[in-house]
């Protein structure tokens, strides 16, 4: 999806005038780090971006390493999750020029008007390497909000992929405000994408065959619309030929939330307890009923929905003891 953004970001701006996004090899997935190396460096990109995670930034430096040795005048964007200020070795690399924390779609362009025109825009999310070492600028650019953000509906990249699973967004930025995500600290707000286009969607996956859609927000039931939105799915599955996957809060969910979930079927679901000490929550600033918890978790259950309930460990506070009981 970050590729699907950025090119539709990238197609949306003046720099398409400049730039275009290279196909995606199909053989990409399955080759290893010389393979892809070759396979990359044989298109001549003059800026590769890459998204990376925890389980994906070492891969993702050396492959950069081998293009830059490569390609030399090639520039190397890095963004996603993994990109953080104090991050222990992404900015004691040599080959990345420049990397962007949180949402890319708006910094994106002007990174690569940027990189043209050799002036480094100054903005408070991008870090850019510099012989003194890597500078971040100071300019906040504001959230965007999710219908201006996102490909519109038939995009070419709203499809299942192989095994017939699609990926939707219906809203971006979290009203927790949990001390160990990075969710709120990257996004003050929340956005939310009408019903009507979340159908839309739908509907459109449906034609192209998808057998399962998965939810990315952070809490699909903290859309102030999540009623109307279940409704609707029940009315677009009656065939239950999908299925669906999303993280939910179970300590607000209600009896009649749980059964439209199970209509519209809803077949697995997150549930991120995190702990069950009173005290650990006030910590970590994640306030939780647990009778209400438990009881949400319990209809949920009811309903044969497979749950995936999520525990921490090394919060806080928190010793042994209260890990093995919420366990």
């Amino acid at each position: 999806l970050a590729a699907a953004y950025l090119t539709h970001a990238l197609a949306s701006s003046p720099e398409a005038r400049y730039f275009e996004a290279l196909p995606h090899p199909p053989e990409a997935d399955q080759l290893d780090d010389h393979a892809l190396a070759d396979c990359i460096a044989d298109m001549r990109p003059d800026i590769i971006a890459g998204t990376i995670y925890l389980w994906n930034v070492e891969r993702f430096l050396r492959i950069a390493a081998m293009l830059k040795h490569r390609i030399p005048h090639i520039g190397i964007f890095a963004g996603g999750p993994e990109v953080a200020r104090d991050h222990p070795f992404l900015f004691a690399s040599r080959t990345v020029d420049a990397a962007v924390t949180g949402e890319g779609e708006a910094v994106f362009p002007l990174m690569l008007r940027g990189w043209r025109q050799c002036r480094n825009p100054d903005l408070a999310s991008v870090a850019w390497r510099t012989p003194r070492g890597f500078t971040w600028g100071r300019k906040r650019l504001p959230a965007g909000d999710l219908s201006s953000i996102l490909p519109p509906a038939d995009a070419p990249f709203n499809k299942p992929d192989s095994h017939g699973m699609a990926y939707l967004e219906t809203s971006r930025g979290c009203p927790m405000r949990c001390a160990f995500c990075c969710y709120n600290q990257r996004r003050s707000n929340t956005s939310f994408m009408q019903p009507a286009d979340v159908f839309r969607r739908i509907r459109v996956l449906q034609k192209r065959e998808a057998e399962e859609i998965r939810f990315i927000d952070p809490m699909f039931n903290s859309h102030p619309q999540f009623d109307e939105i279940l409704r609707g799915i029940v009315s677009l599955n009656r065939s239950g030929k999908l299925t669906f996957f999303a993280e939910i809060r179970a300590d607000t969910i209600t009896r009649e939330q749980a059964d439209l979930l199970k209509a519209a079927n809803f077949t697995g679901l997150e549930v991120g307890v995190q702990t069950r000490d009173p005290a650990v929550a006030r910590l970590i600033r994640r306030p939780a009923d647990i009778v209400s918890l438990d009881r949400g978790i319990k209809s949920l259950s009811e309903r044969n929905m497979h749950l995936t309930l999520d525990i921490m460990c090394g919060l806080p506070e928190q010793n042994m003891e209260d890990v093995l009981s919420s366990l």
